[in-house]
C-alpha cells in the first residue's frame, strides 16, 4: 500500500491535534533509535531499513498520542 501525499499530510496523529512538525520530529527520533539499536546489534542495513519502514507504516494507522 502506497500512501498519497494528502494521506501523509493528514496522518492519524495530525488528525488528533499533533502539528506536522511534531510528527516529523517523532518519526525522525524513532527512525534514529531503530538505526542506533540495529547498529549496536550488528544487524544488516536492510534489516534496519525494514524496521524503519514498519515503524513509519504503523504510525500511518495509529497515533503517536496513543
Amino acid at each position: 500500500l502506497i500512501f498519497s501525499k494528502q494521506e501523509l499530510r493528514n496522518s492519524p496523529s495530525v488528525q488528533k491535534g499533533m502539528t506536522p512538525e511534531q510528527e516529523i520530529q517523532h518519526r525522525e527520533d524513532g527512525a534514529r533509535t531503530i538505526g542506533r539499536v540495529g547498529k549496536i546489534m550488528n544487524l544488516h542495513y536492510t534489516t534496519i531499513a525494514t524496521g524503519m519502514v514498519y515503524f513509519h507504516r504503523f504510525y500511518m494507522i495509529h497515533t503517536f498520542q496513543s
